[in-house]
């Protein structure tokens, strides 16, 4: 087995809680759950990024949500210095807007392969959630990205939202053929 794979597994094997088993997620920090559609400033968005036929990659749909968990920078666009593999409810910070220091912590349910970044206080768009989540559908792998809150500025994170996560999203593309076969 390929090195990144297999320490992307034992990371997940050594303690990733399902967020579902957890009452609050990442019950150390004030997160925000729900958002009212009806808020003044709600946004939403979502993006579907293409990682590759399943059996073309040589990997299934839990062995990329794997390799997400073992590189920061594949989890969102993490600020300068932030390096290593997802620590769940960690606080972090992301680059978003004109702030490189965004705070976020993230649940991890590994039953579903999702992750939700959640922005603390002291995030330019707080209060908002990211959820990433892996799927297979038809046998190609996809990552979902959906967004929502009541932040700063909800139409421009609307419309910089496929370039965002395109940026990290082919950094999971070029991990992931590093690790296929």
């Amino acid at each position: 087995m390929r090195k990144g794979l297999l320490t992307a597994l034992l990371i997940q094997l050594l303690g990733l809680l399902s967020a579902q088993e957890l009452p609050i997620p990442c019950p150390e920090f004030e997160v925000q759950t729900e958002y009212d559609s009806t808020h003044r400033r709600y946004h939403f968005y979502e993006v579907k990024t293409k990682i590759g036929n399943a059996d073309s990659l040589g990997l299934t749909a839990r062995e990329v949500f794997a390799l997400i968990c073992s590189d920061l920078n594949c989890v969102a666009p993490m600020s300068e210095g932030m390096e290593g593999p997802l620590i769940p409810c960690e606080e972090v910070f992301v680059k978003v807007g004109p702030s490189l220091r965004n705070p976020v912590v993230t649940a991890v349910d590994t039953l579903n392969l999702r992750l939700t970044n959640y922005s603390l206080p002291g995030h330019f768009l707080h209060p908002g959630k990211v959820e990433r989540q892996v799927v297979q559908e038809d046998g190609i792998i996809w990552i979902i990205t959906q967004s929502e809150g009541h932040g700063r500025m909800p139409r421009t994170n609307e419309r910089k939202a496929e370039s965002t996560w395109k940026k990290v999203d082919d950094l999971v593309i070029i991990l992931v053929g590093q690790q296929g076969r």
